[in-house]
């Protein structure tokens, strides 16, 4: 290969991580959606659909303030097909815990399940947020590497 398409081959990796890196989401959108997302489950498990709605509200301001800071939309949906059954997957996980968070709540009148609910689908929303970090992470890398 010639000195010119080294060249443009470099050019093009560098865009190809700069790239991954501006569109990496960074550390509090992953942790501020995984609040938003406890909240609402917490509130739909207690009947709060007040505080639920406010919850979907935090969602939007959160990914508007993202898109103001960095110009890129957040990923709303998977890139095929495949991508959707994990998603339809943890939007069954949601209400299954909900529906499970309403009944001990309102019929086993434990009114410390909302709660529990909410943080651990918060626990488990963040810890999601982190693995697609170190998805982006390793592409970087790789894309780095392969220079």
């Amino acid at each position: 290969m010639n000195t010119e398409a080294k060249e443009i081959l470099k050019a093009a990796k560098t865009a190809e991580t700069e790239a991954l890196k501006a569109a990496m989401p960074p550390k509090w959108f992953g942790f501020a959606i995984s609040v938003a997302v406890g909240i609402i489950v917490c509130a739909n498990g207690a009947g709060n659909a007040e505080l639920s709605s406010l919850g979907i509200i935090a969602i939007a301001l959160i990914i508007a303030v993202q898109y103001n800071k960095s110009k890129a939309m957040p990923k709303m949906a998977p890139a095929n097909k495949y991508g959707y059954f994990p998603l339809i997957g943890f939007i069954a996980f949601i209400l299954v815990i909900t529906a499970l968070t309403r009944y001990t709540t309102s019929v086993m009148e434990l009114s410390w399940t909302p709660y529990a609910s909410g943080l651990f689908v918060a626990c488990i929303t963040f810890y999601l947020s982190v693995s697609e970090r170190k998805e982006y992470q390793d592409r970087i890398n790789e894309a780095d590497h392969n220079e």
